[in-house]
């Protein structure tokens, strides 16, 4: 039986799913548009590109998402930056239970903001990052049900869409 909230979250997701079936207007030589903003961007998939962009770039693996994110999204840094120093403390400790915890949660954290909190990243960006960091929290403590129902979640979209599920 599906939770409410996960149903909602997941008909969120398909909200700005059929959001991005929208046209971008922006000139190819636009400063602002940085990356395609493919009608299926999402989706693992990009349009043919036109004559008129014939540079289009490829979309990002999800390491690349994931450090776009907060120069995309400048509130996020101070997650972005919490979530580094776990990592940094995670390497330095790699058994030590308490420094474990701090990293899912520091992963968690940031991911949710990603997904959840941010209204400035392309869904491209915020899925593929959100995705990247629930699997690292998952790597370090494979229990965490926050971090595996949101992993799921995206997963389960990404499944319905042409390209699959992103790995990297």
């Amino acid at each position: 039986m599906i939770k409410v909230s996960s149903a909602l979250a997941i008909g969120g997701l398909l909200v700005v799913l059929v959001g991005c079936q929208s046209v971008n207007t922006a000139p190819a030589n636009s400063n602002t548009a940085s990356r395609s903003t493919a009608p299926d961007a999402f989706a693992g998939t990009s349009a043919a590109p036109s004559a008129a962009a014939p540079s289009e770039e490829k979309k990002p693996t999800l390491s690349q998402a994931l450090a776009e994110a907060p120069v995309d999204d400048p509130s996020l840094k101070p997650l972005a930056q919490k979530y580094a120093q776990a990592e940094a403390a995670l390497k330095a400790h790699p058994n030590d239970p308490n420094v474990k915890k701090a990293y899912v949660n520091a992963a968690y954290n940031y991911a949710h903001a990603i997904e959840y909190v941010s209204d400035k990243l392309e869904p491209m960006i915020k899925y593929r990052a959100a995705l990247l960091l629930y699997r690292k929290a998952l790597a370090v403590d494979p229990t965490n049900a926050p971090s595996e129902r949101e992993k799921d979640q995206i997963e389960a979209i990404y499944r319905t869409m042409p390209g699959g599920i992103p790995q990297e």
